[in-house]
């Protein structure tokens, strides 16, 4: 892709031809301007499937709401109209994001800036003078800056022409990723001044990945949204071979370790169910030789940076990561992606599986998953859902939907037809064939097969599609798996570089109180000034080998035997 910065001129003279037509009351084609500026800015010739029709809708003054699959390109969706436009506010979790979009948008000389956690005062009022003085065309923030009194103050004076959200699902109360902030996207729109009848309306571009027919109507209605133009493309990733595979929790540990040396070149993410583990895989994969890390939340926040740009230069082969990691983080040559487990739905499960071959060349997803995940799901959905920002008929309705996702994950995980349809269907897309040819299933025999099949991306062999993985039954209480990261943490707001402190982390996000009386998901209500988030006190990435008081720098197979590893606080230790 080509990259380069436009002057003040180039970049004045493509906003005057989008905005030619501005003010009319039919809509009207920005799609040849707009293709102008997608390649003087972004290297593009041509626009991705839905992305043209994005832009045209929010250049003609509407909301929208986009249904994008990861990698499909959202952000241009919205850069791309606010160059156009006066000011455009990016709403989103992810700091990630934030600093990839800042650092690529200034590179490409269109001003942007971002507010997180870190930006002193000082710094905060001059991104404010810079924007009211014209010299930013976006700001990205967190949601729970929005009802800080000085950004608050800042946008009453602010001509806001578009607000883009990111992660949009983030707003259904029953939903996986709840985040209360975000319902305040809405209170926050109506509380600023009126605008003069000459000047544009303020648009909401809404932008989520994992939306399903039922819940596109709330996610508009929860934001605010005014008779919003619907862009949904295919959910279909046809570049990646999507594989389930019964293996046992404590053969996991060989079979990551022996498909990562049959790719030694491929970059890959293995997605883990809590810290700890990441940390014990990524022991085990540098033990056999592979280069790999380890990623979370409550790795030190100087570490988080540098381990990033290690993985997004090659440097890294391996990510060991909970899945907050990848979000918001552009590296189009992941091959693989591998599950240590199911998910708790299929929400979930295609975010990670589509962070793999977002260049489009041949990719490839691997569940491995067995009986044992979903009997300890659902403990972890019966035992420990509490949120405290719900009645309890909102809690009863969450709690339902829960259960719905898990089971229409394990149906996915037990089926024997092609898991491609499978997905497809539960988006509402009805698949082009009945077989895709290319998953486990269509290749291997279907669910229960007892007939070993080798991936042709490489591995060991074993049981594909459904089958009768061995389950050991040796569960504590749900609730006295304390390593599970605390979902949105100490705090009701992120740490940034995922979902909040690492939300999704071990698919703990119903909240409920552990052991240590932290609240599992929503934290402790301080308020919604990320000014005072706690900063992650996770210990050093340099430094966290060698201990002799915790368990790293010990093989996984030593941890599997050891009394303080996650997986004996879930089943008791290995007795081999």
């Amino acid at each position: 892709m080509v990259r380069f910065a436009a002057d003040a001129g180039e970049r004045r003279h493509i906003v005057d031809d989008m905005n030619r037509t501005a003010g009319k009351t039919d809509d009207r084609d920005y799609t040849v301007p707009a293709r102008n500026a997608l390649k003087r800015f972004f290297g593009y010739d041509d626009f991705r499937v839905g992305q043209a029709d994005v832009v045209n809708a929010i250049m003609n003054g509407h909301d929208v709401l986009a249904v994008l699959p990861t990698g499909a390109g959202k952000s241009v969706c919205y850069q791309l109209p606010a160059m156009a436009l006066r000011f455009t506010l990016v709403i989103t979790p992810l700091r990630a994001l934030m600093r990839d979009q800042v650092q690529s948008l200034e590179r490409r000389g269109i001003p942007a800036a971002l507010i997180d956690a870190g930006t002193s005062v000082a710094e905060r009022r001059a991104i404010y003078d810079k924007a009211l003085a014209g010299g930013l065309k976006l700001l990205y923030v967190a949601p729970e800056r929005l009802k800080t009194r000085d950004f608050f103050a800042f946008a009453e004076r602010m001509p806001i022409d578009l607000i883009a959200v990111d992660e949009a699902h983030c707003v259904l109360q029953w939903g996986q990723d709840f985040r209360p902030a975000y319902l305040d996207i809405s209170k926050f729109v109506h509380s600023l001044p009126a605008r003069p009848a000459a000047e544009p309306r303020l648009r909401i571009a809404a932008f989520t990945a994992t939306a399903t027919p039922a819940t596109r109507t709330e996610i508009s209605d929860n934001l605010g949204q005014r008779d919003p133009v619907r862009v949904t493309t295919t959910f279909d990733r046809p570049n990646i071979r999507f594989d389930t595979k019964v293996v046992g929790r404590w053969d996991r540990e060989d079979e990551i370790v022996a498909w990562a040396l049959g790719h030694k070149g491929q970059c890959g993410i293995v997605y883990c169910n809590s810290r700890k583990r990441t940390e014990e895989l990524e022991q085990a994969l540098l033990d056999a030789g592979v280069s790999a890390a380890h990623f979370h939340a409550r790795m030190a926040e100087a570490d988080k940076g540098p381990v990033q740009d290690r993985f997004l230069s090659g440097e890294i082969q391996v990510m060991c990561a909970t899945t907050a990691f990848g979000m918001g983080v552009d590296k189009p040559d992941v091959r693989w992606v591998i599950n240590d487990g199911a998910t708790d739905s299929i929400e979930e499960y295609y975010q990670e599986a589509g962070r793999a071959g977002r260049d489009g060349k041949e990719s490839v997803s691997l569940l491995l998953w067995s009986d044992d995940d979903f009997e300890w799901l659902e403990k972890r959905i019966d035992e420990s859902f509490n949120n405290d920002a719900m009645d309890a008929g909102k809690q009863s309705e969450a709690r339902s939907a829960a259960f719905e996702r898990l089971h229409a994950m394990e149906r996915y995980c037990r089926s024997y037809g092609c898991l491609r349809a499978a997905f497809l269907k539960y988006f509402g897309e009805e698949p082009a064939a009945a077989k895709c040819g290319k998953c486990s299933n269509c290749l291997g025999g279907g669910a229960r097969s007892r007939t070993a099949h080798t991936s042709n991306f490489g591995g060991s062999s074993g049981r594909y599609g459904s089958g009768d993985g061995t389950s050991r039954k040796r569960f504590r209480r749900a609730s006295d798996y304390d390593d599970i990261d605390d979902g949105y943490g100490e705090v009701s707001s992120s740490d940034g570089w995922g979902s909040s402190d690492d939300a999704q982390d071990s698919r703990g996000r119903y909240g409920g109180r552990g052991r240590r009386g932290g609240w599992k998901r929503y934290g402790r209500r301080r308020g919604y000034d990320d000014d005072d988030f706690d900063s992650d006190s996770g210990s050093s990435y340099g430094s966290s080998y060698g201990s002799s008081s915790d368990s790293y720098g010990r093989s996984g197979k030593d941890l599997r035997k050891s009394s303080n590893s996650t997986y004996a606080a879930l089943f008791g230790t290995d007795k081999d």
